[in-house]
């Protein structure tokens, strides 16, 4: 009888598809879609790394595609489409249905080949190779491939045998395990990771609703903490739902366990700064991560007294966010809309807010 992981007690065959429909607020129905959707698979070999390759490529026979915003069990099966959270979850739970064993790790910021490139492009924006210091041009559309991140973002992976499994890479005739580097790297258990999904759901409704169903976010943070009590982004959106709120109990409770389950990565002092306007943790963020964008704007830009300086800086983030695929340009000048009309002016402001629709 296969196990979900490492020490956990035998789970039935079916255990994962059946926490992953939960997590996503699935009907049943979607754990018999998913048996019915891997029954024409090939057999797996017995190596479990091997047989996740072999699952991969089934995908992409399949049709599967990357989506970034697709991670719910239903969604991913109707529409053949998922991002890093939602493809480690199938393709575990199909693992975990023919007897593998299953472990998982977050890692956050990978310092893969990605985190190379947008460092070098982060340093000769910095050094002036694309726009001149006395005059910087801010950008008037995002690259519609962005190939950057510049934003330390936590990422699951399938632990397989011992080795990191990447999902999310949909292309066929890949043959070695992903393995990088990272700010931070955590063991976790396919409950753990899932419990992400109830994350992700909450920010979700928030990016498309606001704080419209304050009371329907807290309950999926609940839910997700009820899985994984250690889940420290769930504690920092309860702090914002109850900043919204007013709800003092509820933002000291939030941050009192956000800051206990603490971190030594980029992502934790940067959140830890916004909860605390302790610029400690804006400044050890940057020690991190020198090219996080949002938090090289807070400091370079926001911070600046030197108009010139701050001008020249909020160019070099503009482009950074322009070539984010996390990041929206759109997003990032509405929010500093005071500082570009400042540096800018209004109609520049305006005709940047025109252009990108």
């Amino acid at each position: 009888m296969p196990v979900a992981c490492e020490g956990e007690k035998e789970k039935s065959p079916d255990y994962c598809y059946k926490l992953f429909q939960e997590v996503s607020g699935a009907g049943p129905e979607a754990v018999d879609k998913a048996k019915i959707f891997f029954d024409s698979m090939p057999s797996l070999p017995k190596d479990p790394l091997e047989a996740a390759f072999v699952i991969k490529n089934f995908l992409i026979d399949s049709g599967f595609e990357y989506d970034d915003k697709v991670f719910c069990m239903q969604e991913m099966l109707e529409g053949k489409k998922g991002n890093c959270l939602g493809l480690t979850l199938l393709i575990g739970a199909a693992l975990h249905e023919r007897g593998y064993q299953v472990q998982c790790q977050i890692i956050a910021h990978p310092k893969d080949a990605i985190s190379k490139k947008e460092t070098t492009f982060f340093e000769e924006l910095n050094r002036g190779e694309y726009f001149n210091y006395d005059n910087p041009i801010l950008p008037e559309e995002q690259a519609e491939h962005a190939p950057f991140r510049f934003a330390p973002l936590e990422h699951p992976q399938l632990i397989l045998g011992g080795k990191p499994f990447e999902s999310t890479n949909l292309e066929k005739g890949e043959e070695s395990s992903w393995t990088t580097e990272a700010e931070f790297i955590k063991k976790a258990t396919y409950e753990q990771v899932a419990s992400y999904i109830f994350l992700d759901r909450a920010r979700t409704a928030l990016e498309i609703k606001g704080y419209d169903n304050k009371k329907g976010l807290e309950d999926l943070c609940k839910k997700c903490l009820k899985i994984y009590p250690e889940n420290r982004e769930a504690y920092n959106l309860l702090y914002l739902i109850g900043k919204e709120e007013g709800n003092q109990v509820l933002i000291k409770s939030s941050l009192e366990k956000y800051l206990r389950i603490g971190g030594d990565d980029s992502l934790f002092f940067y959140k830890a700064y916004l909860m605390t306007d302790d610029e400690n943790y804006l400044d050890k963020a940057l020690e991190k991560f020198p090219a996080f964008t949002l938090a090289f704007t807070k400091k370079k830009v926001c911070q600046e007294k030197d108009s010139k300086e701050a001008k020249f800086n909020l160019a070099v983030a503009a482009w950074c966010v322009a070539n984010s695929a996390p990041l929206k340009l759109k997003d990032f000048y509405i929010i500093h809309e005071r500082k570009i009309i400042e540096l800018y002016g209004k109609n520049k402001y305006d005709e940047l807010i025109f252009k990108l629709g």
